[in-house]
């Protein structure tokens, strides 16, 4: 999964992935800055698990 947009969004979102037990927090890279001013992108980064 990628965010991308505000800072305040993005990390909320990441915030509220976590709450709702999608995503834990230090799964997603730190905020990168995109091309657009005030822009940023993060990534959700996970193991796959394989199955049996």
């Amino acid at each position: 999964m990628i965010l991308v947009g505000a800072p305040d969004w993005v990390s909320g979102t990441i915030a509220r992935l976590h709450s709702a037990g999608i995503a834990h927090v230090q799964d997603w890279s730190r905020l990168v800055p995109t091309q657009h001013p005030g822009e940023v992108m993060s990534l959700l980064q996970r193991l796959r698990r394989m199955s049996d």
